[in-house]
């Protein structure tokens, strides 16, 4: 994860800039036997960085992976927060999944709900929706696919729908169009070629 981490950081400046800030190191500088992955049992694939809980300052660093063993082993996923707080880094768990998390992406996608949600996705073949509200955390399965699904991204990118829309690969090979609209999840399939509405 470290290697993964140092990489991110030479290759984005931006991003590169926001861990240093986070993690108080100077430019390109990854200390010595710095583990953040300490906590963690399993292997670590998903990664980003933003506001995924309002009640505490800044950003956190969301991370996605197995519960425990590596990839190729069958298992649960896990989602978990790494913040730093009080001078130290800390953890928490957010959500487990049947399977492996191998994407994860923090933005506001719930017009319903106030500031960012994180979503997830995997081996499990669902896009999961994770929030803090009243102190806990809870989830929603808003879409389920016929296969895998690898990575997810939150963004304005549909001028036909107002707000932000997420958008899914798949090992189905959809690319796959998500957005809630009058309370209701929506769905376009194959936004890149011929697709149809749900």
């Amino acid at each position: 994860f470290m290697k993964k981490l140092k990489g991110l950081i030479k290759y984005s400046a931006e991003r590169g800039s926001v861990l240093r800030e986070m993690m108080r190191l100077p430019e390109g500088e990854v200390p010595n036997g710095f583990r953040l992955n300490s906590w963690a049992k399993g292997e670590l694939i998903a990664l980003d960085i933003g506001d995924a809980d309002s009640t505490k300052p800044g950003n956190e660093i969301i991370v996605g992976g197995m519960a425990a063993g590596p990839e190729a082993d069958a298992g649960d996923g896990s989602l978990d927060m790494v913040y730093y707080e009080g001078g130290t880094w800390k953890s928490e768990h957010l959500f487990t999944d049947t399977n492996l998390i191998h994407g994860n992406t923090i933005g506001d996608l719930d017009p319903d709900k106030p500031g960012n949600e994180i979503l997830s996705v995997g081996f499990s073949y669902n896009v999961n929706m994770i929030w803090k509200e009243d102190g806990a955390w809870k989830n929603e399965v808003i879409y389920t696919d016929n296969g895998s699904i690898k990575k997810i991204l939150v963004d304005e990118f549909d001028s036909e729908h107002p707000g932000n829309e997420a958008v899914i690969v798949a090992k189905s090979k959809k690319i796959t169009e998500n957005y809630k609209e009058n309370g209701v999840w929506k769905l376009r399939y194959n936004v890149m070629g011929t697709g149809t509405d749900d």
